[in-house]
């Protein structure tokens, strides 16, 4: 099983349509699945979404789906600094 998460909360006083915009935004991601046997391939659930104070912000949002997460090179041996990222990639496919 995996989980991966990704959270940014920030305070903006201005934007680019309004000038008078002050409003917290939040933007979050999250992915959990499984591992298939001991397979390159992970089915998951995921969701994404921002969210904001400011009930007439235009991406006030949640969406969620499914999606596939695969490691083509997670058996690869890296040889040096410059290539030992290599097995660590990740492949996403998603459907929200």
């Amino acid at each position: 099983m995996f989980i991966e998460v990704w959270n940014n909360l920030s305070y903006y006083d201005t934007n680019l349509e309004k000038k008078s915009f002050a409003s917290f935004l939040g933007r979050y991601e999250g992915k959990i699945g499984i591992n298939l046997l001991n397979s390159p391939l992970q089915v998951y659930a995921v969701y994404y979404g921002m969210f904001s104070q400011n009930a007439v912000y235009w991406d006030n949002s949640l969406y969620s789906g499914a999606g596939l997460r695969f490691k083509p090179f997670e058996n690869y041996k890296g040889t040096s600094w410059a290539n030992e990222w290599i097995s660590g990639v990740k492949v996403f496919a998603e459907g929200l």
